[in-house]
This record gives structure tokens, sequence and C-alpha cells, in this order.
């Protein structure tokens, strides 16, 4: 029965050694280059170091308020990284933020200012941790956790900005949608589209207009009703006799 695959040691950059040299790596530092040592023995000091000063700095976190007040004042030493995934940057992120997804963070860690302070964002603090951690262990850089995060920022009244490409789109979107069909005036309509039922009655022809709504008075006298002439009008030998007076 084949056995599933063996750790080896890690060798940074280049993913896992052989697992046979795992001994020799590990007792003498044999089969890695001077370089590689070096770079793994810094790592291991910069996480001692992470760890041993995560108390004395108040665990490396940034009050909202803070990072507001560095912002206003116009303050040129600190850099403000969001780690946020790239549509949730687009569609609204801290003005002058750097987009560089917690994912992708090794791979572009020359994206985070080396000489400034680093103010990290998310949606969550977690993700930003994460991001500090890495960021001071492999890239030596002086990162902190904003608490709060992006959502932070917005509940404290500071404005939020989309991303150029997606300011187009929601322009874009816009103006397909600013004149829908059913709101064209009527009176721009071409008329044979106008509906009949609007049309005024006294634009009509006479002969059009229903006879229901013809004045009574506007009849020949011949076609009043028989039913709605004035009793006084009739003959006197008309008028039935029970109710001519005794």
């Amino acid at each position: 029965m084949g056995m599933g695959p063996q750790a080896g040691v890690h060798e940074p950059g280049t993913g896992l050694v052989e697992p046979e040299l795992k001994e020799e790596a590990q007792g003498t530092g044999q089969g890695l280059t001077e370089s590689e040592n070096m770079a793994e023995a810094d790592y291991m000091t910069n996480a001692d170091a992470f760890l041993m000063g995560l108390i004395d700095n108040d665990l490396l976190l940034m009050e909202v308020q803070e990072l507001i007040d560095a912002v206003e004042a116009g303050d040129e030493n600190l850099s403000i990284v969001d780690v946020r995934p790239v549509s949730f940057y687009d569609a609204g992120h801290i003005p002058d933020s750097i987009n560089v997804p917690f994912p992708e963070l090794i791979p572009n860690m020359g994206m985070v200012p080396t000489d400034k302070r680093i103010a990290v964002v998310c949606t969550y603090d977690t993700n930003s941790a994460f991001a500090v951690s890495v960021m001071r262990i492999f890239g030596d850089r002086d990162a902190w956790v904003v608490i709060g995060g992006v959502p932070g920022w917005k509940d404290a009244g500071m404005e939020l900005v989309m991303s150029k490409e997606m300011e187009a789109e929601d322009d874009a979107e816009v103006s397909e949608s600013v004149m829908p069909n059913d709101t064209i005036p009527v009176d721009d309509l071409p008329e044979s589209t106008i509906p009949e039922d609007i049309i005024p009655v006294d634009g009509l022809p006479e002969s059009t207009i229903p006879e229901d709504i013809i004045p009574v008075d506007g009849l020949p006298e011949s076609t009043i009703p028989e039913d709605i002439i004035p009793m006084d009008g009739l003959p006197e030998s008309t008028i039935p006799e029970d109710i001519i007076p005794q």
C-alpha cells in the first residue's frame, strides 16, 4: 500500500525540497544555498520580533480616527493599503489607497512602500491582521491594522471613491436608462399613435360625438322623449282623469 506525500523542508520561493534532503538540511544546513539559509534565518528573526513586540505595540492596532487625522493633516509618511478583492476596491475605497488583495500579497509585496508607515484596511480586521503579519515578517514593513477598516472609515462620515473603470460603467448604465419609452410626452408622438380614448371630445367631428352626451336642449322638439314633457304643457284633454282636481 503506497503512502501519501511526505512533507519536505520549506525552501523559500520554490516550495518543498526532496524528503531525502530533510535530515541533511535540518541538521547541517546543507542542501540549501547560503542566501536561502540567510533568508530563512531572517524570516525566523522577523517572526520572533513580530510576536515579541505585539504587546508592547498595542497589538499593532491603529484607531480609524488616527488614520483620519493623518489623512486630513496630509501626512506623507503614511500609506494606506487595501487588501480587499479588486471588485470591492473598485466599488468604493479610501481615496489614494493602494489595492493589494490579500491572497496576492506575497508576489506583490513590491507595491507596498518600504519607507512609510502602512495602514492596512479591509472589510474584516482579521484579514488585515494576517496581512500585517505577512508584511512585517516577509516584507519588513511598518504595517498596522486599522480597526474597523473600510466600514469604519465610512461610518465615521468619510467618503469612499470608485475606480475610474467603475465610474465609466455606471455612467454608461445611467445614459441608457435616462429616457424610458413610457416617459415620452404624448405631444411628441405621431398623431396616429395617440390613444383614441384621450382625444378631447371637442376635437371630434360633430357626427362622432356619442349621442348619449348631446344635451337635451340641443335636440329638435320632436325628439324630446314624451315622458319628460312638462305636464303643464299638455292639452287639458290629455291630463289623466285620476289627477284632475275635483
